[in-house]
């Protein structure tokens, strides 16, 4: 058995949600020693660099969780300001760019997913994305993990749509079957000059809440 095979697998016996609520509780201790401590541990295991964090002392982190959220220097991605350009949202990953085949979009070789699915088998809201153009982004755990749009939208609905906690690394992306689709997520739908776009949040495994500025 492959390594991703085994690690996909296994994930589905562990209690996900709970696991993650544990990490959740344990990434808000303000305790500096142990905050600190967790933030060290983290920035060496994935060598995480802070040239470009708008703090980079680790010691004013309120808590683990405000490290991994941290905020960057002003001038460290200059955003194209042309209205005709679409900006990436997210410093990430690439997993996927490409055109949707009427319903189904490529998830990893010889594995595609469900548009309508992933957006909560609402046929209706899945429609104008048919024959449409879709993008997949992975943030690693080095990542900034904040998001930002990627063109002036005015939002028309969000839905929340709860799941699994599957992790979403390319072992997982690779082995299990609809991942994006059963993953807990939060579906953003925004008017743009493009047309409709869905900028879909999925929950990973250890990373179980997303914040959003308009509703928290």
């Amino acid at each position: 058995m492959s390594f991703s095979r085994f690690f996909a697998n296994i994930q589905s016996f562990l209690p996900q949600k709970l696991l993650t609520n544990i990490v959740k509780k344990i990434t808000r201790i303000k305790t500096p020693l142990i905050k600190n401590k967790l933030i060290k541990i983290f920035i060496k295991i994935y060598n995480v660099e802070l040239t470009d964090a708008l703090e980079k002392d680790i010691s004013t982190y309120e808590n683990f969780n405000a490290f991994f959220t941290r905020k960057l220097t002003a001038d460290s991605r200059p955003i194209d300001e042309d209205h005709n350009i679409i900006v990436s949202p997210v410093d990430a990953t690439i997993y996927h760019y490409g055109k949707i085949n009427q319903d189904q979009l490529l998830q990893a070789k010889g594995k595609h997913y469900s548009i309508t699915a992933l957006l909560n088998d609402d046929e209706n809201k899945a429609r104008p994305f048919y024959q449409g153009q879709a993008i997949t982004f992975y943030l690693a755990p080095e990542d900034y993990h904040r998001y930002h749009m990627p063109c002036d939208g005015q939002l028309l609905d969000m839905v929340y749509v709860p799941g699994k906690l599957f992790s979403v690394n390319t072992h997982s992306v690779n082995k299990v079957n609809q991942l994006f689709c059963v993953n807990e997520r939060v579906i953003c739908y925004f008017q743009t000059q493009f047309g409709i776009m869905a900028m879909v949040l999925i929950g990973a495994f250890l990373v179980g809440s997303m914040h959003v500025n308009w509703l928290g």
